[in-house]
This record gives C-alpha cells, sequence and structure tokens, in this order.
C-alpha cells in the first residue's frame, strides 16, 4: 500500500491533484481552504487528496473533501481520512458534522457513507450549476432521551 502523509493545506494544493482542472475560482478556493482547518493528502509530495472543516459554531462543522482523479487509485486514503476526521472531532470538540455531496458523485456518496455519516435529506437546486446534492450528517454525541 502507498504512504499517504498528511500535512497542512498549501496555497495551490487543490489545484496540483491529478485530474483537477483549475477553473476561474481557483483564487477563491484557495482563499476559502487556507482560512479553515485545512489538510492535504500527498503521496511523495504530490497531492491526492484535500480535506477540511468550516465551523459553523461551537461543536458543529461542514466537512469538505477533493479528491484526485481517479478517486479509487488511492488505497490508503480513506484510513487517512478516518484518521483525519477523528483528529479534528477531538481538536474542536464536534458534536456534529456535516457534509453535503453531488448526488451524481457516486465515489464521494460511498466514501461518506464509509466515513460514519448518514444520509438526511437530498436537496435539490443545491448547486452551483442547480444540481441537486445529498446532504449528510454524522452524530458524535447523542442526546439521551
Amino acid at each position: 500500500m502507498t504512504d499517504i502523509e498528511v500535512v497542512h493545506y498549501r496555497k495551490g494544493d487543490a489545484l496540483k491533484l491529478p485530474g483537477y482542472i483549475p477553473n476561474e475560482q481557483q483564487e477563491k478556493l484557495d482563499a476559502l481552504f487556507l482560512s479553515g482547518d485545512s489538510y492535504t493528502g500527498e503521496v511523495a509530495e504530490v497531492p491526492v487528496f484535500c480535506a477540511g472543516i468550516s465551523l459553523y459554531w461551537p461543536g458543529h462543522a461542514e466537512v469538505w473533501l477533493i479528491m484526485g482523479k481517479p478517486e479509487n487509485q488511492y488505497i490508503g486514503c480513506l484510513a487517512k481520512m478516518k484518521d483525519l476526521l477523528e483528529l479534528v472531532i477531538q481538536k474542536h470538540k464536534l458534536f456534529r458534522i456535516s457534509a453535503h455531496v453531488a448526488i451524481d458523485n457516486e465515489e464521494a456518496n460511498r466514501l461518506v457513507l464509509h466515513l460514519g455519516f448518514k444520509l438526511e435529506v437530498t436537496l435539490e437546486c443545491y448547486g452551483p450549476d442547480r444540481e441537486a446534492y445529498n446532504h449528510y450528517g454524522k452524530l458524535i454525541w447523542q442526546p439521551q432521551p
């Protein structure tokens, strides 16, 4: 298995992902990624995924992820993502995590389920091109009845 090293996100990492095509919003993406708690998974200093969180309020965060293509090329990514998720849960004392995934991105929808998220609702006309997205949630703390 290929060793994946996780480092703090650096400017331009997402644009170096294999198969990622830079667009007119690259500076906006970098500013967003650099403003939060963001990480890059890399093999031999080549990014294979970029991920991070945006805190909504104390205890609740949205996670994001961009994978290089093809998404299933890097077997070790899932284990690293699980470790990274646990790290940010502990670091930020999270009780809930949310994720939005384009409904037609089969790999990403499978990935969030493997990471322990549950599908909560499908959001019609949610994306930038009015595409549908699935909204997932993961509760770390369960209220007692």
